[in-house]
């Protein structure tokens, strides 16, 4: 018993106990290696599907967008017919004011006076003209103050000037320049109103 050996039994035992550590740590390693990459995997997964959803949701914000801005542009095309229809109704509505307006103009009007241009803006109308005297004007103030078809009216300029029509002899005849202003009125609307302040 004392010539027995045990050196080549302890060296293997050593041997294979190393190669079972190095089989170990390569299979943990490898195990590590698989939950590294699959947990990489996973996460440019999340990525890659995040990226897809932001750009769905931007190629969607792109479609919103387009609709809104076709919706704001029917919107304006919308109040711009709304305005159209307005005026269209405005100008139906006052289409025989207009009539009216020249038939009391040429009945206000007394002889010996002449207008010379008519402004009108809005239911303002300017009249500038000559007459024969200061008296004219005085009266044609007074018949449109009496007539339905008009309000207020105000007297702007009234002087004296050498006429173009008249002429006595060697000299030019005066006459008085003038230019007043007056509101067109209805007389269903003066009415109406007569009506809601009572």
């Amino acid at each position: 018993m004392a010539h027995l050996n045990l050196l080549p039994w302890r060296a293997e035992l050593k041997k294979e106990r190393e190669t079972r550590f190095v089989f170990i740590t390569l299979i943990a390693l490898g195990i590590t290696g698989a939950i590294f990459f699959g947990v990489y995997t996973y996460i440019e997964g999340l990525i890659y599907w995040q990226k897809e959803r932001n750009a769905y949701l931007q190629t969607e914000i792109k479609k919103a967008d387009k609709k809104i801005a076709e919706i704001k542009e029917l919107d304006a095309q919308r109040e711009q017919l709304f305005a159209r229809m307005d005026v269209i109704q405005k100008l139906q509505g006052n289409r025989h004011q207009v009539v009216h307006m020249f038939d009391e103009i040429v009945n206000t009007s007394p002889g010996d006076l002449f207008y010379e241009s008519l402004i009108q803006n809005g239911d303002k109308l300017t009249l500038s003209g000559v007459a024969k005297s200061n008296a004219l004007v005085s009266e044609v103030m007074n018949n449109i103050e009496a007539s339905p078809w008009f309000k207020r009216p105000n007297l702007k300029i009234i002087r004296k000037r050498d006429s173009r029509f008249y002429k006595t002899g060697e000299s030019n005849r005066k006459v008085s320049e003038f230019e007043f202003t007056v509101k067109q009125d209805s007389p269903k609307k003066a009415t109406a109103e007569d009506e809601e302040e009572i």
